[in-house]
């Protein structure tokens, strides 16, 4: 009965273990491929090449958190972040960095007048951070998720723009360049929303990601937590590196921003993501994209936490993520001040004309 027991055991570590040398097989597979998107540093890039990201939010309350967004954005490497927020919070965040491009215009009657000038020329969107639960937002922000995720512009949904979402979920069924980012409370509201009130077992909130993305007839979905789960409800990755044990308000406008720009960089590398035999694609954009965002986030939000410990706050992860990004994503070649075309490396496409 010893041996028995012993064997069993024995079987079962050896179990484990190939399953967690697949894992990380896996994730140095995905994040590899997040590496080969990353645009190369080059002296002949122009000015919005490497990534346009706009973030809708920001009120009266709250201002930092669409300035964390957009800033991390740029941190990240998008060239140009704006931000579209409420009247009485644009002098904020004009104060907070002059890096950012703000228009204080988020009503119903002044939104019209920048949305063609604004929106037509972003790669990406980022709504909710700071944005508000007024009651008249609801359908107004409903209606540039659809409409701009129609036209096949990446959207992140996060904070008070899921809230306005979970209202009409059949809004944004079937719009698979949607990435929404819930924490743990926000997950469980969406869940509920979805299946009308069922109770999500602790045990496999895995399979309740990837069942709520399959749903929503694959939207992306980053469940934020001790371990982020990220699901487009084909595929499951799981991003477990070790971050911040604080909790303080604005990590997750953080990731929307960095999540922004990769979202943009695997978008204009469409062809890395070849469709397998079977007619699936192996990984999505979006899936990659949101995987390299929670990797990179995580080690911003550790190497902040080392530094500052219990005082540690969101602005300590921005400052981290360009030395992260770094160490994650090496530069391919040595940065130059000229461009040579034929001298090797990687071949990187340009998407502006």
């Amino acid at each position: 009965m010893i041996h028995l027991a012993l064997f069993r055991r024995l079987n079962l570590l050896k179990l484990l273990s190939r399953k967690a040398n697949m894992c990380t097989e896996r994730h140095c597979e995905v994040l590899e491929v997040v590496r080969r998107c990353v645009p190369k540093l080059d002296a002949s890039s122009r000015k919005g090449q490497n990534g346009r990201i706009c973030v809708i939010g920001g009120s009266y309350q709250y201002t930092g958190a669409p300035y964390f967004a957009a800033i991390s954005a740029l941190k990240t490497g998008a060239d140009l972040s704006f931000v579209i927020c409420a009247p009485e919070a644009g002098q904020a965040i004009k104060a907070y960095s002059p890096e950012l491009i703000v228009f204080p215009v988020l009503t119903q009657d002044a939104f019209a007048e920048v949305q063609e000038e604004v929106l037509s020329r972003v790669d990406v969107i980022i709504i909710g951070p700071g944005i508000g639960r007024r009651a008249e937002l609801v359908p107004f922000i409903l209606r540039i998720v659809c409409e701009m995720a129609r036209t096949g512009m990446p959207i992140v949904v996060d904070a008070d723009g899921l809230n306005a979402v979970m209202t009409n979920l059949d809004a944004i069924r079937g719009l698979k360049n949607i990435v929404m980012t819930p924490n743990a409370t926000e997950f469980d509201r969406l869940f509920k929303a979805e299946f009308e009130g069922r109770v999500i077992v602790t045990e496999d909130t895995l399979g309740a990601v990837k069942l709520l993305a399959a749903k929503l007839q694959n939207v992306t979905i980053v469940r934020k937590g001790p371990t982020d789960i990220i699901s487009d409800g084909i595929h499951v990755l799981e991003c477990a590196e070790p971050c911040s044990l604080r909790r303080c308000g604005g990590q997750g406008d953080v990731l929307s921003g960095v999540l922004g720009t990769f979202l943009h960089w695997t978008r204009r590398n469409s062809e890395l993501f070849v469709e397998s035999n079977s007619g699936g694609a192996q990984y999505t954009p979006t899936l990659v994209a949101a995987y390299g965002a929670c990797r990179l986030t995580r080690e911003s939000s550790r190497c902040a936490f080392e530094r500052h410990r219990r005082g540690m706050v969101a602005s300590d992860m921005v400052r981290e993520i360009p030395q992260c990004f770094t160490r994650i994503f090496p530069d391919l070649q040595p940065p130059s001040t000229s461009s040579r075309s034929g001298s090797g490396g990687e071949v990187w496409p340009s998407t502006l004309p």
